[in-house]
């Protein structure tokens, strides 16, 4: 769980600003040596101080990863999600539809180094245009560095696209890049200390609006069932689900 403050801008409205707060579990489940699943829950809410009429609030992701996995070596498999993108669009919650995504997703271990990458499909509609994040099509690239076993630099870069991101026509490309610090505080409990920055930008291509938005967070991190956080990349809850869609949706109304 974290939490921390965020600061969005765009073409068509001033800034927002105000807290975020943002939380995730996830649970893998082993069903052989080498195949398991994962099941995962992540929540972002945006908290805004000025009372615009075009406010994004968060986004909910619910959805789970199956994989192979050789811990020496590394790891494929697939994922897939639902949740929404959602908005305040004059005091009225905007979002007819659940979204939806699908992938792929693949890890290569080696040393102190993790390399995980997405690719996948996705459809989240956040108005009744269509527009938002729809029929979209996104990547992931992750970094994981691990000076010591319980220790983590993560660093992401994630793009996606769209062609129905403004008023049901209009292209979108989407940015997200990230960087978080993880380390262990407590001898005695599994507790860690997370610290992170986000970013993103939001450009409607084809109608010349654009946005983009920053956030700084704090959080815990609490592990269970593995000895490290190098551990449990090996061998437990390595993956999570890309928001980069989620995200993205709500910006359609606000480069509108």
């Amino acid at each position: 769980r974290s939490s921390g403050y965020r600061i969005a801008d765009s073409t068509d409205y001033v800034n927002l600003y105000g807290g975020m707060v943002s939380a995730a579990g996830r649970a893998s489940i082993p069903l052989s040596e080498r195949f398991s699943v994962q099941f995962d829950g992540d929540l972002e809410a945006y908290i805004e101080e000025d009372g615009q009429s075009w406010e994004p609030l968060g986004l909910w992701l619910a959805g789970g990863h199956a994989s192979w996995r050789d811990p020496a070596r590394g790891l494929i498999g697939v994922f897939g999600a639902a949740g929404h993108g959602l908005q305040n669009e004059f005091d009225n919650i905007s979002g007819p539809e659940i979204g939806y995504m699908l992938g792929a997703e693949g890890q290569i271990y080696f040393g102190d180094f993790t390399l995980y990458a997405q690719a996948g499909y996705a459809d989240f509609e956040a108005d009744n245009e269509p527009e938002g994040f729809v029929d979209g099509w996104f990547l992931r690239g992750v970094g994981r560095w691990f000076p010591s076993e319980d220790a983590l630099v993560e660093a992401e870069l994630a793009y996606g696209h769209t062609s129905q991101f403004v008023d049901g026509v209009d292209n979108g490309e989407i940015w997200n890049w990230g960087l978080q610090g993880k380390m262990r505080v407590s001898e005695a409990l599994p507790l860690y200390a997370i610290a992170a920055y986000r970013g993103g930008y939001y450009d409607a291509t084809t109608q010349g609006d654009d946005g983009s938005e920053h956030m700084v967070m704090v959080g815990v991190n609490v592990l269970f069932g593995a000895d490290s956080l190098k551990a449990n990349d090996r061998l437990g809850a390595t993956l999570d689900l890309p928001r980069l869609p989620a995200r993205s949706a709500p910006w359609g109304e606000g480069l509108d």
